[in-house]
């Protein structure tokens, strides 16, 4: 037997050995790597859906406070009530106004007419 030959064919397996147990690291931890990545984004994202469903129970709690439409309907026809409480008390005020005006020229005429 060759001991040249079984030298070169014992290197070449225990290179192809240690070639093998690098490839085998490699992807070992490359697996473990990209599972802490996903880990992490799995985290990030549920911390950011926790935020959005808080923000979503916020408008929740605001929109279930605003007005609904027939609130609306009431605040239109109070308001159009006040606008004609506020005509009358302008027309009366008006009569009033000229009544005093009469009354002023009534006593800067000389009050009594004899």
């Amino acid at each position: 037997m060759n001991y040249d030959a079984a030298k070169f064919w014992l290197d070449f397996v225990a290179l192809l050995a240690a070639g093998g147990s690098a490839l085998y690291t490699w992807l070992a931890t490359r697996g473990r790597a990209t599972d802490d990545r996903l880990d992490a984004m799995e985290t990030a994202l549920d911390v950011r859906l926790d935020d959005q469903e808080r923000q979503m129970i916020r408008v929740e709690e605001v929109l279930a406070a605003t007005p609904t439409h027939q609130d609306l309907g009431r605040i239109r026809q109070r308001i159009d009530q006040i606008g004609q409480d506020l005509s009358a008390l302008r027309g009366s005020a008006q009569e009033s106004t000229h009544t005093l005006r009469l009354i002023q020229e009534h006593l800067l005429n000389g009050g009594n007419n004899k």
